[in-house]
């Protein structure tokens, strides 16, 4: 990307990636898991201040032509996220009710654990009528940042992945409250009529 700004043109190189393995045990009423994620993330910004001859070509990406002046900032994070979640079953699927219960643990370096609690219930009021409830609390790790604080990226339509290990880089956390209505229409249609609601804390805006 080469945006313009009012302290000159702009380069930035932006990647995020992400590996992870992950392995389940699904019991009679039980269900357990774990799982391993490395989350790396960087950014790099390049704002040009031009030479003796008039000319602005940001080298951070890697242009033949070197800057007499020119500010660089980078961020980069590369931790390692483990998680385990465990869920207890009532009920039976199909049946009259069916209730989940469960929660995930998830550990980031650094950091202090984070627990998600999940909770959901289906409950049939009437003839191929029923209803669900839920909620699941959750983390992000990697947010879209825009660093207000400089003006190239005040001023460009840009968004940098940033973890939540680096310097900018909070948790987000998030509580989602979930319901639905189904009715069976035939024995192979079924409408449904879901409604949710999610409020986040920590979000970089």
């Amino acid at each position: 990307a080469n945006p313009r700004s009012s302290t000159g043109p702009a380069a930035i190189a932006n990647r995020a990636r992400n590996i992870g393995f992950a392995s389940h045990l699904d019991l009679a009423s039980f269900a357990v898991g774990v799982s391993i994620e490395k989350i790396h993330t960087s950014y790099s910004l390049a704002v040009a201040s031009g030479d003796s001859l008039g000319n602005s070509n940001p080298t951070i990406l890697g242009t033949d032509r070197m800057l007499r002046s020119f500010s660089q900032h980078e961020a980069t994070s590369d931790p390692a996220v483990f998680s385990a979640y465990a869920e207890r079953h009532w009920g039976s699927v199909g049946g009259r009710w069916f209730a989940t219960s469960g929660a995930r643990v998830t550990s980031l370096s650094r950091r202090a654990p984070y627990v998600e609690p999940r909770l959901s219930a289906s409950v049939e009021i009437g003839k191929g009528v029923s209803v669900t409830a839920g909620y699941a609390g959750t983390h992000q790790f990697v947010q879209a940042l825009r660093d207000f604080s400089l003006a190239p990226t005040a001023l460009m339509p840009v968004s940098l992945s940033s973890s939540a290990v680096s310097a900018v880089g909070p948790v987000a956390a998030a509580r989602t409250f979930m319901g639905d209505l189904s009715k069976n229409l035939g024995s192979n249609t079924r409408l449904t009529l879901d409604a949710y609601e999610r409020k986040f804390n920590g979000l970089l805006v």
